[in-house]
């Protein structure tokens, strides 16, 4: 009977050993899934953090890049605005050259018709107004409008 009691002893540490070992191997098994997939959600949380990161920063680029366009809008307005008002000035001045030009002009048609007392007569001239003056045989008229 001690023999037997010692099989069956035996037979029971085969069997808890068996046991122990199907059941490391299992936890190995679920050791090595957990793991995988604690390391897939990782590298999943990783490449969406990257993603958000790069839609970030392509937002700010894109927003820089507005404001870089409207400021070289309004730089390019700025310039327009500038250099409309040289033409004006520019414009201004032709106007005036071309004025003083008719002036002068129209003083010595009146020099050339003897017009009597032309040498005591001083010309105030307006560059608001527009006038011309007209010989005719006997008579000089000067329009004024």
């Amino acid at each position: 009977m001690f023999l037997w009691l010692l099989l069956f002893g035996l037979q029971k540490l085969h069997h808890l050993f068996s046991y122990l070992r199907i059941s490391v191997c299992n936890d190995l098994i679920m050791y090595r899934y957990v793991f995988r997939a604690q390391k897939e959600l990782v590298e999943k949380e990783r490449r969406e953090e990257q993603e958000a990161r790069k839609k970030r920063l392509g937002h700010a680029d894109e927003v820089r890049a507005q404001i870089r366009e409207k400021e070289q809008v309004r730089i390019s307005e700025r310039n327009n605005f500038f250099e409309e008002g040289v033409k004006l000035d520019e414009e201004a001045r032709a106007r005036r050259a071309k004025l003083e030009e008719v002036k002068k002009k129209k003083l010595e048609a009146l020099r050339y018709a003897k017009w009597p007392g032309h040498a005591g007569v001083h010309c105030v001239f307006s560059y608001t107004l527009f006038w011309t003056v007209t010989t005719t045989d006997s008579f000089i008229l000067v329009f004024v409008w």
